[in-house]
């Protein structure tokens, strides 16, 4: 199936907000050092997993009753954006405490910036859920754009001014936060009539359930960052997260195909869902398999040429993390078939999965060998998450286990109906 149309436009939003995020990181790291840049990688770690526990779950459920309830998705989306940056102050106040504490090694001074950006990211995070909910997926990724590039024009004023350091970085990636979220609201202009306090309530309560699940996939996303804090150095967290720059886009791109066709999972038929789901798996399969391969072939020499000789102990890591990060960005699908459908408890038993297994394999391989051992911790651990997911979704669809593992690699049938 060729991309055309709003899904073509939604792609190529999606690759420039990767190329201009990826100059911005670029820039920092070759202006931070790895040590430098580890600790802004942590700092953003602390502020993503602070969102996740005080509040992101609420974007899950207010997924679940705008599928489930048509008839006030004015209403949900309208309570959900009056209802994020409450939230979102808690948020704050959580991560700047947390961070003034100097957890996992980070320094305490930077408190207020860490939590400015937990803040901001919970409102950021629900508003481009809701516009991909509310059928505006260009919407999303021309904010997704404006926002990547605020954060590299920020980036460049304080190369320019040579005044790079990580709490200028950070607060360089707030702004791009703060800007995107304003648009949101501009875009939306919720009525204060629409939103409702007993929607508020069932966003809540219906999020409580995937709460468990959010925290436990944020540890599986990013124990290994944390870990490698705790138990290894920045620098060693800072060559890491080159390893994570070169492997993210894949997850990215495997998330902008998935959200592009939201709108298809969201279904009341099991039946039709389920075919969805498998058309998009192979249709992410047939996107990432190449990039994947490109990745590693390139990462030896890529390396070193853009983030200089100081970042070549991401080599390793890198190439260790690339076949879970393969089909972690393939799975990507499954996961909003499970919501669609109300299951919280599948997705917190995957998520849990995956998540005692990074820290298990981390705790063993970090102290020793560094990113290498985080990345082969993350590999590992995401292979067995998309083992669950797929487990999980021949149980719910009773679509056998052969067809999925032929979407997986692109083949078994068409992309999408």
């Amino acid at each position: 199936m060729q991309l055309q149309g709003v899904a073509f436009t939604t792609t190529m939003l999606r690759m420039g907000i990767l190329g201009v995020a990826f100059c911005a990181n670029v820039l920092i790291s070759r202006q931070l050092n790895p040590s430098g840049r580890g600790e802004y990688q942590l700092a953003l770690t602390i502020a993503l997993l602070t969102a996740t526990v005080v509040a992101l779950s609420g974007e899950q459920g207010a997924t679940e009753l705008y599928a489930q309830d048509p008839g006030h998705r004015t209403q949900v989306v309208a309570t959900a954006l009056y209802l994020a940056p409450v939230l979102g102050l808690a948020v704050g106040v959580v991560a700047a405490v947390v961070t003034a504490m100097g957890a996992f090694g980070l320094s305490g001074d930077l408190w207020w910036v860490v939590g400015m950006i937990a803040c901001v990211t919970v409102f950021q995070v629900w508003g481009q859920r809701l516009l991909l909910m509310d059928n505006k997926p260009v919407a999303a990724g021309v904010i997704g754009l404006l926002e990547a590039s605020v954060f590299l024009a920020g980036s460049l004023i304080l190369v320019g001014l040579n005044g790079m350091t990580v709490s200028a970085a950070l607060a360089a990636y707030a702004g791009g936060l703060f800007v995107s979220s304003a648009v949101t609201v501009v875009i939306f202009r919720p009525s204060p009539q629409a939103a409702r306090l007993q929607l508020a309530g069932r966003i809540l309560q219906a999020s409580a359930r995937y709460h468990p699940g959010q925290i436990l996939l944020y540890l599986l996303m990013r124990c290994d960052v944390l870990l490698l804090g705790s138990l290894a150095s920045s620098s060693e967290v800072g060559s890491y997260a080159v390893a994570i720059a070169i492997t993210g886009p894949l997850m990215v791109a495997g998330n902008t195909i998935t959200t592009t066709f939201l709108q298809r999972q969201l279904t009341s038929d099991v039946g039709v869902g389920a075919q969805e789901t498998v058309g998009l798996v192979r249709l992410t399969a047939v996107v990432i398999a190449p990039c994947s391969l490109a990745a590693a072939i390139s990462a030896p020499f890529v390396i070193p040429l853009i983030w200089g000789q100081q970042f070549s102990g991401a080599i390793l890591p890198t190439l260790a993390l690339l076949p879970g990060v393969f089909f972690l960005a393939v799975q990507r699908p499954f996961g909003y078939f499970f919501v669609s459908g109300g299951r919280a408890d599948i997705t917190n038993q995957r998520a849990a999965v995956g998540a005692v297994t990074n820290v298990t394999f981390s705790i063993a391989l970090v102290p020793t060998y560094g990113a290498t051992g985080a990345g082969v911790a993350a590999s590992v651990a995401y292979l067995v998450y998309s083992a669950e997911s797929v487990r999980a979704f021949c149980r719910l669809s009773m679509v056998s286990t052969r067809e999925v593992a032929r979407s997986f690699i692109g083949v078994g049938g068409r992309v999408l109906r």
